[in-house]
């Protein structure tokens, strides 16, 4: 995977401060927007599609109700996932991963998959998902629950994977490195709070890309460290710091 360039911009969820998350039109809007690429959250249906949502429930970013895996994708594309912005968008379906990629493969944005099923037979079913489409170079698989990049190495060890996490974890690079992740994905505060991740995730090689990163001050603070992406919500004002 290419990622050589510094201060790369992933929009979270897509550009979702501006349009339903997680949905093809906040995909295609980061893409407008010129961001690097879109970060995006998958799960399983009852009938085994890989769909994207970040939550485990529809309750909060549809007009229906009731858990993803207890539902076909037919059935919640009964509903549409506009949430907040059910002004300004009509109904709004929940996307598959594929029909992501068919959307994002030919603009050339990379992809941040995050993994919010752990069991290995989904793991593999997403990377299969990958391979299908030729986005093996464009995707990058992080994951609260490390043993799914684990799996993910084991099944591909080429794969590019990074381990999120909020708390406080001594030596993350180090840490990431030993099991082969690629990067690490922290919360912002850790970066703010304890520098020095940054100097020794740099000599090891490990990129970091932190989240969710808004707050344009925050976003200039860590523009100036020497750090690989942010993910935010606003790829619009981040690309504006980024470049100044």
């Amino acid at each position: 995977m290419n990622m050589t360039k510094n201060k790369l911009i992933f929009a979270h969820r897509g550009a979702s401060a501006y349009a339903p998350q997680n949905t093809l039109p906040a995909f295609k809007l980061a893409a407008d927007m010129k961001a690097f690429g879109v970060e995006l959250d998958v799960r399983r249906t009852k009938d085994n599609k890989i769909v994207v949502i970040h939550n485990d429930t529809i309750n909060e970013t549809s007009n229906g109700t009731g858990r993803v895996g207890d539902m076909t994708l037919a059935e919640l594309r009964q509903y549409s996932f506009a949430a907040n912005f059910a002004d300004k968008y009509d109904k709004v379906d929940i996307p598959t991963l594929e029909e992501v990629y068919e959307l994002l493969g030919p603009l050339g944005l990379y992809v941040n998959v995050e993994l919010k099923e752990a069991d290995t037979d989904f793991v593999h079913r997403v990377h299969d998902c990958t391979k299908a489409y030729g986005m093996q170079e464009k995707v990058l698989y992080s994951a609260f629950n490390h043993w799914a990049l684990t799996d993910m190495l084991v099944y591909d060890s080429d794969t590019f994977v990074a381990p999120l996490y909020g708390g406080e974890i001594v030596k993350p690079a180090d840490y990431a490195k030993l099991f082969g992740a690629k990067a690490i994905h922290p919360h912002y505060a850790q970066i703010l709070n304890h520098p020095e991740i940054v100097a020794r995730a740099n000599e090891l090689g490990v990129r970091i890309h932190p989240w969710t990163v808004d707050d344009p001050t925050v976003i200039k603070t860590l523009c100036d460290f020497n750090i690989g992406a942010i993910i935010t919500n606003k790829p619009d004002v981040a690309l504006e710091i980024a470049n100044a």
